[in-house]
């Protein structure tokens, strides 16, 4: 539509405030889905370009389009089987058809749609979409070139563009009328046949839309009144004449019929001619477009291809150069790190740790010692490889004071075996002197028993051979008898310290905490034998 009385009339035809011959008020009506600001399509549309920001519009510039969708008759009668016009407005409104042709414009045009009405009112339910055809791109600034020799940057703009969009051919509505048909594919709905003509309804409501189409249905019309009035002239004429005699009244109705055929005649041959004419420069206007169409599409395809080798040319010196990047700061990084190291291994770099102010950065240390020139160009020499250098030092100093910790430990422990050592030798040494004097305590035990043993043994003969002597003689041995006892305890304490001695021997080899409690055994026996002595 590229005229504001051409949004008019379509805008009276979709709402029915202009008479429609058509539309039978008896039925449902319409009913607009879209809730918009704005009484008419012109105060939508203007509403729209406004917010788009478009304030100049071109005289032969397309300001909207109205596309037709619906079904055959066939997909209501299966869809309401008692008749669609039997089915109330929110019946009709939930069929998935009248879902998919909202889903399938809101998606195609956007915030470009502003007008989306179904008509229930006439033969077979159909939606009328309006949109705007808006494309934002960018256009070239007029005027001098800069001084560096560039154009003026481009501007983006948004600007009425039907021909981008519906490439001002057959073969675009083509496509949409594809594009449709797969949207609505599972509801069992196929394409109509490709290139055929539009229906007489639909030519209709295009004469009742377009005046031009009007004009020319009425100067039909006129040509159609004209012949009928000059046949009915005819007719009058013969009837005049038959009171005249037959074979005039015959005469009369060829030539009228005769007269009659040459006229329609004439208007059907200028009728025709004129249909020629117009299919022809239709035709030629089609294969004008195509060939602009092929053109542009020519010009398109070679500035994208310009674009892509810019492109691709560019890309290749960025990366070309990103890698000349990468080699230089991967050898300043080596360099760094080898300088690194050295300052490390020579003591110049104490350490490294994270920086607690930000736990994203490092922090280093040099030896407090080194010139303060040299510390700059250490610094300035290591700062390509910083945080490894870091790293690296702070690694190092675990390192050595992990290494001080061991040696340090280390020497505690020698010291520690060096004293438990020399503490074994000492408790040696006292069970060295001890078992001497245990040894000597048994030489003196073993004299004594020597000394004893014959002793007892003549008590023992004395006493046997006395054994039958008289009463005198026995009286005279109980001094005798009464001495054996004393000789007889000194005898067992012999033998306690004996088994001590044993005891104190077995006990030497064991543990070292045991020679307390040995001390004391040897103690207590000594102490025996020393009281048995006594007695």
């Amino acid at each position: 539509m590229s005229s504001w009385e051409t949004i008019a009339a379509a805008h009276g035809h979709n709402t029915r405030s202009i008479e429609v011959p058509n539309a039978d008020p008896k039925k449902l009506g319409t009913v607009e889905v879209l809730d918009l600001p704005g009484q008419n399509l012109t105060d939508r549309i203007k509403d729209r370009l406004a917010e788009a920001g478009v304030t100049k519009i071109r005289k032969n510039a397309v300001l909207a389009f109205e596309d037709l969708y619906g079904a055959s008759p066939d997909y209501w009668e299966r869809q309401f089987p008692s008749g669609w016009e039997k089915a109330t407005i929110d019946q009709l409104m939930a069929d998935p058809l009248v879902k998919a042709v909202e889903d399938f414009v809101r998606t195609k045009h956007g915030d470009n749609l502003v007008s989306l009405c179904w008509h229930f009112d006439e033969k077979t339910p159909h939606c009328h979409v309006v949109s705007i055809p808006l494309v934002t791109r960018e256009h070239a600034q007029r005027g001098r070139k800069r001084k560096d020799g560039t154009a003026p940057k481009p501007v983006v703009k948004t600007t009425l563009a039907a021909k981008e969009i519906r490439g001002g051919s057959k073969f675009a509505l083509e496509r949409e009328h594809d594009e449709w048909s797969a949207f609505v594919a599972h509801l069992g709905l196929k394409r109509g046949t490709r290139g055929s003509e539009i229906g007489p309804e639909e030519m209709r409501e295009r004469r009742l839309r377009d005046p031009q189409a009007s004009r020319q249905g009425e100067e039909a019309a006129r040509l159609r009144k004209s012949l009928k009035a000059k046949e009915a002239a005819g007719a009058d004429a013969m009837i005049k004449m038959i009171e005249t005699g037959q074979q005039l009244a015959d005469r009369l109705k060829a030539e009228a019929e005769e007269t009659v055929a040459k006229e329609i005649a004439d208007a059907k041959a200028k009728a025709t001619a004129a249909s020629e004419q117009q299919n022809a420069a239709r035709l030629d206007r089609e294969a004008a477009a195509a060939a602009r169409t092929a053109a542009d599409e020519d010009r398109k395809k070679a500035a994208e291809e310009r674009a892509e080798a810019e492109r691709v040319k560019k890309e290749a010196v960025r990366r070309e150069t990103a890698l000349k990047d990468r080699e230089t700061a991967q050898n300043e990084r080596e360099t760094a790190i080898i300088i690194g190291l050295e300052a490390i291994s020579e003591g110049k770099i104490q350490r490294g740790a994270p920086d607690t102010t930000d736990q994203r950065k490092r922090v280093i240390w040099f030896d407090t010692k080194l010139p303060a020139e040299e510390k700059a160009s250490l610094r300035a020499k290591i700062i390509p490889a910083w945080e490894w250098v870091s790293r690296t030092a702070e690694i190092s100093h675990r390192m050595r004071s992990k290494q001080l910790e061991d040696a340090e430990k280390i020497r505690k422990d020698g010291q520690e075996v060096e004293r438990r050592t020399a503490e074994l030798d000492d408790r040696a040494h006292n069970l060295d002197t001890r078992e001497t004097n245990l040894a000597t305590n048994e030489t003196q035990v073993e004299r004594l028993l020597a000394q004893l043993n014959p002793l007892i043994d003549r008590v023992n003969s004395v006493l046997e051979r006395l054994k039958d002597a008289p009463l005198e003689i026995r009286r005279w041995l109980n001094p005798v008898e009464n001495l054996a006892k004393p000789i007889g305890s000194v005898l067992q304490q012999a033998e306690e310290l004996r088994k001590t001695q044993d005891l104190v021997r077995v006990r030497a080899k064991g543990p070292a905490t045991k020679l307390a409690e040995d001390d004391l055994h040897v103690q207590a026996a000594y102490a025996a034998q020393k009281g048995g002595n006594g007695l």
